[in-house]
């Protein structure tokens, strides 16, 4: 990681979840459950059940990029149940690459504007993604950025 990031909810070190010291917030759940209905609703009652007690908050500099990879530090229970995980983008548009399930795997690339929400559940929650590319310049006018680069709120259930 070329980036700062920080924690609520559970903590994060690579590649591991500890006990945090910033409650979860209740409106991040509420977020992640209304996104997940608007783009897959079948899936909403798994989101219930296994409800997130962690974000990973990620600043990416307009340089920075964050290589392909698997989110698999939660526990091997909820890996095996496809839990849904729910990035939300603010700030400068990205490049997005997702990969089968190996690394080496052929990558499709999409764009993520501010606002965007990118979502992995199922036996999708196992492929390969990663951040390519931030284009500064493009966040919108009205957030008021102090500076140029994207905020990414992954939310997810860590331990069952």
């Amino acid at each position: 990681m070329n980036h700062p990031f920080f924690c609520v909810g559970h903590n994060w070190k690579p590649y591991q979840y500890y006990s945090g010291d910033i409650d979860f917030p209740e409106n991040l759940s509420k977020l992640a459950s209304d996104i997940l209905q608007r783009i897959a609703p079948s899936i909403i009652s798994a989101w219930n059940t296994h409800s997130p007690d962690t974000a990973i908050v990620n600043w990416y500099p307009p340089d920075s990029s964050l290589a392909l990879h698997q989110d698999n530090s939660e526990s091997s229970q909820l890996i095996a149940l496809g839990s849904p995980i729910v990035t939300i983008a603010i700030g400068d548009k990205a490049r997005i690459s997702v990969a089968g399930f190996e690394r080496s795997g052929q990558r499709k690339f999409f764009e993520m504007r501010s606002g965007d929400a990118f979502l992995l559940f199922g036996p999708s929650r196992m492929r390969f993604h990663g951040v390519d590319k931030i284009f500064p310049g493009t966040a919108p006018p009205g957030l008021n950025l102090k500076q140029e680069g994207r905020i990414s709120i992954t939310m997810r259930r860590a331990f069952v």
